[in-house]
């Protein structure tokens, strides 16, 4: 599954991703960003649609991805770079391949 791949469903509903925490250890997060799941009080107040850029003004490329964490019920995020697995954390639906190739 694509980086876009994933923050399309992840706009469709609740995804279950496995990724690797900066202090080493795996975490399984369930979570969305859908705003159909997301309390209304807590949704972004505007999307910011200015580009980060670097001292020559060039555009920042991030594979870091913001998220609602339906267990938690906040904000969190994770780098796309470190994601392990994408589906139901018992398996029961599946589990898709994470391509970091597209």
């Amino acid at each position: 599954m694509t980086k876009e791949e994933l923050v399309e469903n992840l706009k469709e509903g609740e995804v279950v991703v496995t990724f690797k925490k900066k202090d080493g250890t795996e975490r399984i997060m369930k979570c969305t960003k859908s705003f159909t799941l997301i309390p209304e009080a807590n949704h972004p107040k505007a999307e910011n649609s200015t580009p980060k850029v670097d001292e020559n003004g060039n555009p920042i490329i991030s594979d870091l991805i913001t998220v609602w964490d339906t267990e938690k019920s906040g904000w969190r995020s994770f780098d796309y770079k470190t994601l392990i697995r994408v589906g139901n954390d018992n398996n029961a639906g599946g589990n898709a391949d994470v391509d970091r190739e597209g």
